[in-house]
């Protein structure tokens, strides 16, 4: 009676140390999760752009006045972990603009923010735009 005692709370320790492990397992992988992606829609924008297959540019600057551009909406990227700038969040915000037909993001701001696995994860968000070729060769910024 005595071993079927001592073979329960084994089994019973084991059943709880497996349910941990697999809890912090599950906690470490969501914190090495990819950047999560937002993306607002303008009012006046069209429903669905065509997807954009070339280069897209990222840009701190505004578009110039005289640009005909087509606003699409804000793109917001945000890492769930890590530190540094946001600059590293610049191909996603690119990969993001591209879905929603945007050739170039303009007014990007960077910032950091807490999030659960990191005390200062890099965020990124600007302008979804369309803008006409002969405009877009006149502003300076990063393409990819």
């Amino acid at each position: 009676m005595l071993t079927k005692m001592t073979d329960m709370k084994n089994m019973t320790m084991t059943s709880k140390t497996t349910r941990s492990l697999l809890l912090s397992c599950a906690l470490v992988l969501a914190g090495c999760a990819a950047p999560v992606a937002t993306f607002e829609r303008d009012a006046g924008a069209a429903s669905a752009a065509a997807p954009w297959t070339g280069k897209v540019l990222v840009t701190e600057n505004a578009l110039p006045a005289a640009a005909k551009a087509t606003v699409l909406g804000k793109l917001t990227v945000s890492a769930s972990s890590g530190y540094g700038g946001g600059a590293r969040l610049y191909p996603q915000l690119a990969d993001e603009a591209r879905k929603v037909g945007a050739n170039a993001v303009v007014t990007v701001t960077g910032y950091n923010r807490p999030t659960a696995f990191s005390w200062a994860a890099p965020h990124v968000s600007g302008v979804a735009v369309r803008v006409d070729d002969g405009a877009l060769a006149q502003l300076k910024g990063e393409s990819f």
